[in-house]
């Protein structure tokens, strides 16, 4: 999974210099870098959380509907901005 991961990264950096101006780039990829920063703090505790109240089995239900969510707020997003 971080093998195949590792391409997403580069082709967020390519669409969000495709998509922004040249005026706030670096503005862009400040966010984008902490919002990264913040996933990958936040979704150890909150996998903890869930093993800790659901069990494990409850990862394999809350991880396709947090997917589901944000592959629904990207499209808002992308849509938004077309």
């Amino acid at each position: 999974m971080i093998f195949f991961s590792s391409g997403l990264d580069p082709a967020l950096q390519i669409w969000l210099s495709r998509r922004t101006n040249q005026e706030n780039r670096g503005l862009i990829f400040g966010y984008a870098a902490s919002m990264r920063s913040c996933g990958n703090f936040l979704s150890p505790l909150v996998a903890g959380l869930v093993v800790s109240s659901c069990g494990v089995r409850g990862l394999y239900v809350f991880g396709p509907v947090f997917f589901l969510l944000m592959a629904y707020a990207l499209y808002r997003v992308t849509k938004s901005n077309s």
